[in-house]
């Protein structure tokens, strides 16, 4: 188990670097903003995995596996070819202030970020003094704008499936941060873990 998770951050780089080419080639023929943005998350992500120190401590269990991956696939389920429940204007600002969220909280971390509950070197600074799990939050504005671009009872279903897979993995990493003092320091001081003044 211990040689699985130790090759496990070049499971998640291969994967990133998957999706960032998928996002660079159609941005190569669209244009499209978000697509160049998305593609650029996903080339820092997969660095941020290459570069990652050792865990002190993480989380073994197939839950805990789960509740990662669905996660990051749901968003990639969406569709944006239904109507618009907003003006675009609007959902654009969204997804693209999402991406920009959650690119700048791995920066934070980088080689302390990783795909499971673990526990690596502890870093507070930029979105993190906002919230606890920024990265997250980048992830749900970034959903919530592509659902108001293609407001479907599909898309709905699967923002509201993201938001409680969400809730759950921030519930299993807390479980083992809250291990360090230091964590516990910072949790007195920044009391919300997803949304400002909310969760």
């Amino acid at each position: 188990m211990n040689n699985l998770f130790r090759y496990s951050k070049w499971f998640w780089a291969f994967l990133f670097a998957g999706f960032s080419i998928k996002d660079f080639y159609l941005f190569s023929s669209s244009y499209n903003v978000i697509l160049l943005s998305k593609g650029i998350l996903s080339l820092l992500l997969m660095v941020s995995f290459s570069v990652r120190s050792n865990a002190k401590k993480r989380s073994y269990s197939t839950k805990a596996f789960i509740i990662t991956l669905i996660p990051i696939f749901i968003p990639l389920l969406l569709s944006t070819k239904d109507a618009h429940l907003v003006r675009e204007e609007i959902f654009f600002t969204l997804i693209i202030l999402g991406i920009a969220v959650s690119a700048l909280s791995v920066i934070e971390l980088w080689d302390s970020f990783g795909a499971l509950p673990s526990v690596r070197k502890l870093k507070f600074g930029g979105p993190y003094k906002a919230v606890r799990h920024p990265v997250y939050t980048g992830y749900l504005l970034t959903a919530i704008g592509i659902t108001l671009a293609g407001c479907t009872a599909y898309n709905l279903s699967m923002l509201i499936l993201l938001i409680v897979f969400m809730v759950l993995r921030i519930g299993e990493e807390e479980k083992l941060l809250s291990t360090e003092v230091a964590y516990l320091e910072y949790k007195d001081k920044v009391k919300y873990r997803l949304i400002p003044c909310i969760f």
